[in-house]
């Protein structure tokens, strides 16, 4: 567990209480019940050559781990789950050059007394990067998407782009150690001075009659647009300064 009150316990039933179906809903998100944190940590055995990494949220000198399955095993689960995105049930999450692995999910929501709720569900994806060596284990978690519902075609797709633009800021580095921007994706301008800030939108397309400067400063204090988002071609930000 984690070092903060409040976790839940997870709900992982023992092999030897399965009934005949657990296999299969187990594969696809369902008979369990654990927090994001307990699936990440549980799924980056994998990636981690079967050893266990307790999760932390806060800054530690010495990471505890254990080994929990041999190498060998973990090596071999490692490579089924990297064609997960080129074959698998992540295939609109593919990427070209771009080698993750992963695991999908679509979870359908239970209510106590009630069973199965038609329609509503949790749509997730598990993955690593990159597949040989992997350095980031990441999760994405979607409660209720509308419309398309399977992990493999809300959540995967999420985080192939999280791990794309990773890769990308890291080839960018190793020739100018430039920060990346992208054109649909609102960057993070605060402590910005403003007319670098304003170039920078610019650059990314936003018209000049849609930006909208407030302050007397010359450093971005604010933005309308939280980062991250994604901008559409009329989007209107207004970025506040002080000195």
């Amino acid at each position: 567990g984690i070092e903060f009150k409040g976790e839940i316990n997870g709900v992982v039933p023992y092999p030897d209480d399965w009934y005949e179906i657990t296999p299969f809903q187990i594969a696809l998100g369902q008979g369990i019940g654990i927090t994001p944190i307990q699936l990440i940590s549980a799924f980056n055995v994998i990636p981690n050559d079967g050893k266990y990494v307790k999760p932390t949220f806060l800054e530690v000198k010495e990471i505890s781990e254990r080994q929990v399955i041999s190498e060998p095993t973990a090596k071999i689960v490692k490579e089924w789950l990297s064609y997960t995105v080129t074959e698998g049930t992540a295939r609109k999450a593919y990427k070209e050059g771009l080698r993750i692995g992963g695991k999908t999910g679509t979870a359908q929501k239970a209510e106590s007394g009630i069973g199965y709720i038609e329609g509503s569900y949790y749509s997730l994806f598990v993955g690593f990067y990159p597949v040989v060596d992997p350095i980031y284990t990441a999760v994405v978690v979607i409660d209720n998407p509308k419309e398309e519902f399977y992990g493999g075609e809300v959540a995967a797709p999420v985080l192939t782009n999280i791990f794309y633009r990773y890769s990308k800021e890291k080839e960018s580095s190793a020739f100018d150690n430039q920060k990346v921007f992208y054109q649909d994706i609102m960057p993070d301008l605060i402590g910005y001075p403003i007319t670098e800030a304003h170039n920078i939108l610019l650059n990314l397309g936003i018209k000049e009659k849609n930006l909208i400067i407030t302050g007397n400063g010359n450093t971005v204090v604010s933005q309308s647009v939280p980062p991250y988002k994604y901008l559409s071609d009329q989007e209107v930000i207004q970025l506040h300064t002080i000195d």
